[in-house]
């Protein structure tokens, strides 16, 4: 797939991603003006008892991807054997996963009742919007990374090693 294919899609995604980000922006604004504190609390306190079944979800997730990058990793040793398109691929490929699992840490920064602006009934569209806009940096910064990591790889491995890559990673991720 081209890259300007990819990121044609990133940004149709993110185009539609954004309008129900506003449209979510708009009703949690008109609920505040007519919610009374308490009522506020008792939703938050629902919202989070259901967030926290999910907390396991979320560090389950964190060791599987863990897993499947030392998992990845070793298919790209075995499929490049050139060492010096192996490296480039290599090095590629801890930045992006570096970079999964710093996000993958920090996103815990947005969860409902570790995030001061989500759960205040007083918070201003300036101040979720700016949670948003973090929010969307990391889609944007865990794309990029991506992409260059689909780059260096299409660049750095012959067709049949691409194939075999391919073939190998699709039936981790299914």
């Amino acid at each position: 797939t081209e890259e300007a294919d990819l990121t044609q899609a990133f940004l149709l995604v993110g185009e539609r991603q954004k309008e129900l980000q506003r449209k979510m922006i708009n009703s949690r604004l008109k609920m505040q003006k007519h919610i009374k504190e308490d009522e506020w609390n008792l939703i938050l306190a629902a919202i989070e008892k259901d967030l926290r079944v999910n907390e396991k979800d979320l560090d389950n997730t964190t060791a599987r991807l863990e897993s499947r990058f030392g998992i990845v990793r070793g298919i790209l040793k075995k499929a490049v054997k050139d060492e010096n398109r192996s490296d480039l691929i290599l090095d590629a490929y801890g930045t992006h996963e570096l970079l999964v699992m710093d996000l993958s840490k920090d996103i815990r920064k947005h969860r409902l009742y570790d995030n001061s602006t989500l759960q205040s009934i007083q918070a201003s569209r300036q101040e979720l919007e700016q949670v948003i806009d973090e929010r969307n940096q990391y889609s944007f910064d865990l794309y990029k990374t991506y992409i260059s990591l689909h780059q260096v790889t299409a660049e750095n491995t012959e067709s049949k090693e691409w194939r075999e890559i391919i073939r190998e990673v699709k039936v981790i991720f299914k």
